[in-house]
């Protein structure tokens, strides 16, 4: 967020310029933010909304004819050039001499980059919709009364004349079943996300709709044979180092930093600049995460920026969340969004650690009913993607492990090496050795260099208060959890929480019970008020009600000002 929106010009009976107008209205949550001119040649319309961080240029880049909105960027453009393929001095002008050289856009496989695109042929009247290999920058379309919608969010359909929203079933089930939506799903019947490594293509005077992906996962080559495991290791570290260096440009640069490996990996392998790279570490105090984190960061000499989560201030920031992720991000799981604030005035661009535990650290090969790229490609792409995309309203997000070098030869990697990290922590300790060799991981509670035997010992501990916990809080007496950031049980049952889901939940105008009695709601939430832990269930139904108020009431769009 924020991003692209436009459509095809079919309907009558509304001004089209005004539609536009509205659609980017919808998509522009914050007033710094940059709006393009509105672009309407009588049969296409489209413009941009951004943060104006990356690609401040004015869009549509415009040349012979073909018109490109881009959101996102690319990181090998200079390579490509380098190697004597394309000679563009920007990523629009890069999409554009792709397009004229092969209109088919197959060299797309070759862009390092997380984006989506839309080129209008004004010739030939056709559009096409473009997604990254990864399918990682949003963009969502629909069909509406001959014409073809797209935008960045799909909150934006909701200006677009004849479009009705429909909540789709199917999300419904996944959302409460699982805690995300599949597939390319929308909360919107009809509506859908753009699929990974996908151009779609729709041809205004036919009024028809064609498809190609360009690049899956299966285009990544396996190693077989035996494997050098030093080589390898000495390899992968390499080309995690390049990554996090493609990234490295630009204006203001940091990270969210937390107790685990992927933020600290990316931290110490970002080069020194003129200024201090700031860290950002969120929690309760005392939380294992912040003390893991303040000792990083001494290693680094990066400036750390501590925003403390507790009962009071933890929930009202993520109403407005809910409206910029499409209610597609449950509350509970909106971690960093309280410190966007502090984020905004310390950086402009954030390094994520994105998915590295599930790529190179293998925690989705042995994941149980899934495989690991299906999970890649729904609970990376459809959910986890939700915690740096809430970040991009205030500041850009760049994803190092989804680097294409580096993820294909990580995946090519046989999944006994990589799973339970086996080769990653080998990585690790041998390219960061002050940052892994004694500092403890949060995961474990101990550093990646200790033995297995003692790893498991420690776990069990955990596990074991974690049981204590649980049987505390049924018998009223409330225990946390000292290795956890937050305490979303309890604060659940603290004001201003408890008043606000008591309300929102409870209230004779609320919409969720046309979909889920409300009365099996109430019991599970006094049934966490006793003391079970009904966190996720409640979070959920909270969300989903507060998306509906957003959606047909109009209400929480711009947050809460109080609870």
């Amino acid at each position: 967020m924020p991003g692209l929106v436009g459509f095809s010009q079919a309907f009558e009976g509304a001004e089209p310029v005004r539609v536009l107008q509205d659609m980017q209205d919808l998509i522009t949550h914050n007033s710094s933010y940059a709006r393009d001119e509105l672009f309407c040649d009588g049969i296409v319309c489209g413009t941009r909304s951004h943060t104006n961080i990356i690609q401040m240029k004015p869009q549509p880049f415009q040349k012979d004819g073909i018109y490109i909105w881009l959101d996102g960027e690319f990181y090998n453009r200079s390579e490509l050039s380098q190697y004597g393929k394309f000679t563009a001095h920007t990523d629009l002008e890069l999409l554009w001499q792709l397009y004229k050289l092969n209109p088919e856009l197959s060299p797309l496989e070759q862009i390092d980059g997380i984006y989506a695109a839309v080129i209008y042929n004004s010739v030939e009247q056709k559009v096409h919709l473009l997604s990254d290999r990864y399918g990682l920058r949003h963009l969502y379309w629909v069909t509406c009364q001959g014409s073809l919608v797209w935008s960045s969010e799909a909150k934006a359909l909701l200006a677009f004349p004849s479009f009705a929203p429909v909540i789709d079933q199917q999300a419904l089930k996944n959302f409460f079943e699982i805690g995300y939506l599949r597939g390319d799903g929308t909360w919107f019947e009809g509506v859908e996300l753009l699929p990974s490594g996908t151009i779609q293509t729709w041809d205004i005077r036919k009024g028809t709709l064609s498809r190609k992906r360009y690049w899956w996962w299966d285009n990544i080559v396996q190693q077989s044979g035996k494997i050098n495991l030093e080589e390898t290791t000495e390899e992968l570290g390499r080309l995690f180092l390049n990554a996090v260096q493609r990234r490295m440009h630009g204006r203001r640069l940091g990270l969210m930093l937390s107790g685990g490996l992927d933020s600290r990996a990316i931290l110490a392998a970002m080069q020194e600049q003129d200024y201090p790279i700031s860290a950002i570490t969120f929690g309760r105090p005392g939380s294992i995460d912040i003390k893991i984190a303040s000792a990083v960061v001494k290693v680094k000499g990066a400036a750390h920026h501590i925003v403390e989560m507790n009962e009071r201030n933890w929930l009202l920031p993520r109403i407005a969340g809910v409206w910029w992720t499409d209610g597609q991000l449950d509350l509970l799981h909106m971690h960093s969004i309280g410190t966007l604030p502090t984020a905004g005035s310390v950086m402009d661009i954030t390094l994520s650690g994105f998915l590295g535990d599930a790529t190179v650290g293998g925690s989705y090969i042995e994941h149980k009913g899934s495989n690991e790229i299906d999970l890649i490609d729904n609970r990376g792409r459809r959910f986890i993607i939700l915690g740096p995309k809430t970040t991009q309203a205030y500041i850009h997000a760049r994803l190092p492990f989804f680097d294409n070098d580096f993820l294909s030869f990580a995946l090519s990697i046989p999944a006994e090496l990589r799973k339970r990290s086996y080769i990653y922590n080998l990585m690790l300790l041998k390219l960061f050795p002050e940052y892994f060799n004694a500092i403890p991981w949060q995961k474990t509670g101990v550093p990646i260099s200790w033995p297995e035997t003692i790893v498991v010992l420690n776990l069990l501990v955990r596990q074991l208060h974690a049981r204590l916990s649980r049987i505390s809080n049924r018998f009223g007496l409330r225990s946390s959890q000292p290795f956890t950031f937050t305490d979303y049980p309890n604060w659940l049952r603290c004001e201003p929480a408890r008043s606000f889901i008591s309300n929102m939940l409870g209230s004779s105008k609320a919409i969720f019970p046309e979909f889920i009695p409300q009365q099996k709601v109430i019991n599970k939430w006094q049934r966490h008020l006793r003391g079970d832990d009904n966190s996720m269930d409640i979070c959920r139904y909270l969300t989903f009600e507060i998306w509906l108020q957003q959606v047909y009431e109009k209400k929480y769009r711009g947050g809460g000002n109080t609870l």
